[in-house]
């Protein structure tokens, strides 16, 4: 894998609760590919896969679905931020690779853990392959108790330690910056009930920033200098 790479990835971009496409949706799909197709166009196998993959993506895909999880490749190191239920996407994906055999490694930042946020942990498939690394960031002190709780045996079968793999915490809350390899990661603590974190990553000159739910009360640009 290149050193250089800075790759964004998203697997789940909605907000407060998963949707799934409807049946009439996709039927709607269905009936705008077929507006457009030709004879030519339906001639064999290959001649339809052409032609869907030339449609657009809001004909031949979608958008949303899944609650927020995004990941980023940085040189050899994979960052996740948030773990809504997009991350059961992510993992079956992550499963192709070295973590299907206990050779995986990432960090996972937490913006904050409204339900939306982390309710995709437990279908996480690489937690539960043994040899298998995480480190979980987040400035909240208490994040390893909020993220037990939500597999306490009244909300789910199986508990948080349960998990196979080796999962360590950090609490970010004195580490304005941190570092993974050669990407500079900083936080911002954003308006939002319960508290809300949004994250920058700094890599070889370019950045992206990850800021989900906030209120904008202060629009000044002094309040934004530390973050643009």
């Amino acid at each position: 894998m290149s050193k250089e790479i800075f790759k964004v990835d998203f697997h789940g971009v909605r907000g407060s609760t998963p949707r799934p496409l409807l049946g009439e949706e996709i039927e709607e799909k269905l009936t705008q590919a077929f507006q457009r197709a030709r004879p030519e166009n339906l001639v064999d196998k290959n001649s339809i896969k052409s032609f869907v993959q030339g449609l657009p993506h809001e004909i031949r895909g979608t958008f949303g679905g899944n609650s927020s999880c995004v990941s980023m490749q940085v040189g050899s190191k994979l960052l996740i931020f948030d773990a809504g239920s997009g991350i059961r996407v992510l993992g079956e994906s992550l499963m192709k690779t070295g973590f299907n055999r206990g050779k995986g490694r990432a960090n996972l930042f937490f913006s904050h853990t409204h339900w939306d946020h982390i309710l995709g942990i437990p279908f996480f498939a690489p937690f539960y392959i043994e040899g298998n690394q995480f480190t979980l960031h987040s400035p909240l002190p208490d994040i390893k108790k909020r993220l037990e709780g939500q597999q306490k045996s009244k909300y789910f079968p199986i508990p948080f330690s349960d998990y196979a793999s080796s999962i360590d915490f950090v609490v970010l809350k004195d580490k304005p910056k941190h570092k993974i390899g050669n990407a500079v990661i900083t936080w911002k603590e954003q308006y939002h009930p319960g508290k809300c974190f949004a994250y920058r990553v700094d890599y070889k000159g370019r950045s992206v920033v990850y800021a989900t739910d906030s209120e904008y009360k202060k629009q000044k640009t002094k309040n934004f200098k530390s973050t643009v």
